[in-house]
C-alpha cells in the first residue's frame, strides 16, 4: 500500500539550497562520465589481455612502449618514458 504524501507545515517546508543542488548536479555528471570512462577502461584491457594471451605473449617493448601480461587477467602498460626518479 503506497503511503500518503506528507503535506509540509506553513512554516516548516523543506530548505532549499540551490548552491547544494548545483554541486550536487555537478558532482553527478562527472561521477557518471568517470563510471563510462571506467567500463571503457575495462572493455578495452580485457582485450589487450585476450591478444597479448591469442599471440602467446607476456610482455612486449617496442620504442616507448612497455607491456607486460602480469596474470590471466591483469596487464601492465607504460607508454613513454618512465617517471623520472627524484634527484
Amino acid at each position: 500500500m503506497a503511503r500518503a504524501k506528507q503535506i509540509p507545515i506553513k512554516g516548516m517546508e523543506p530548505v532549499v539550497n540551490k548552491e547544494v543542488e548545483k554541486l550536487a548536479d555537478e558532482y553527478v555528471e562527472i561521477r557518471d562520465e568517470r563510471m563510462g570512462l571506467t567500463k571503457q577502461e575495462v572493455d578495452l584491457k580485457a582485450q589487450l589481455v585476450g591478444m597479448l594471451k591469442g599471440l602467446k605473449m607476456a610482455a612486449y617493448e617496442h620504442g616507448e612502449y612497455h607491456i607486460t601480461l602480469e596474470s590471466l587477467d591483469k596487464v601492465k602498460v607504460k607508454i613513454g618514458e618512465e617517471e623520472k626518479k627524484e634527484k
